[in-house]
């Protein structure tokens, strides 16, 4: 009789189909978009440019985090992508309710 398979929460988390240890994936397009925003939010207070630029922030990170959710290549990457959606709608409903 084999002996099961001892639980890797590791193996688990951040292992692809492929059995590759995957934390970070290459191209990150509406990832790469939503760092440039936030660093030129950073710059610009301008205040119609500074609004278009929390758009694009939000956008792209709701972008980014629903293909994560749905194509993320480990559990780690969808379970990110869920939390990010969480807190942008969490943060959003919040700036509705003040």
């Amino acid at each position: 009789m084999e002996k099961p398979e001892k639980f890797n929460l590791i193996n688990w988390l951040f292992k692809s189909s492929t059995g590759q240890i995957v934390v970070v994936q290459y191209p990150n397009l509406p990832l790469y978009i939503a760092l440039i925003a936030w660093l030129a939010l950073r710059v610009i207070t301008t205040k119609p440019i500074h609004t278009i630029l929390e758009i694009i922030f939000t956008l792209s990170l709701i972008v980014w985090a629903v293909l994560e959710i749905g194509s993320g290549s480990s559990r780690f990457r969808r379970i990110l992508g869920a939390g990010v959606l969480v807190w942008l709608v969490v943060t959003f409903m919040l700036s509705v309710l003040k």
